[in-house]
């Protein structure tokens, strides 16, 4: 069965890391809800992860995570705008 990582909020507002199994990420998701947890990232245990490569770079096999549907976007900062 595959196994997923995640990242969630608890009750509190409160992330926590962890792995669960299940079959799909769907069934995955349904089990952190069930759990009482907020899903903000979802990830299968098989994609590779970012490790630091020679030189300061990320490795160019690796995947970013797939956002999780229904989860708050994450924000982005942009740099002040100024109009001349």
């Amino acid at each position: 069965m595959p196994e997923f990582s995640y990242r969630a909020a608890d009750a509190s507002g409160t992330a926590q890391d962890g792995r669960v199994q299940a079959a799909t990420r769907a069934a995955a998701l349904r089990q952190l809800r069930g759990q009482g947890l907020t899903p903000l990232q979802l990830t299968d245990s098989d994609t590779p992860t970012l490790t630091p490569a020679a030189g300061g770079g990320a490795t160019a096999d690796a995947k970013p995570p797939r956002a999780v549907p229904g989860a708050a976007p994450t924000a982005v900062p942009m740099p002040p705008m100024y109009i001349t």
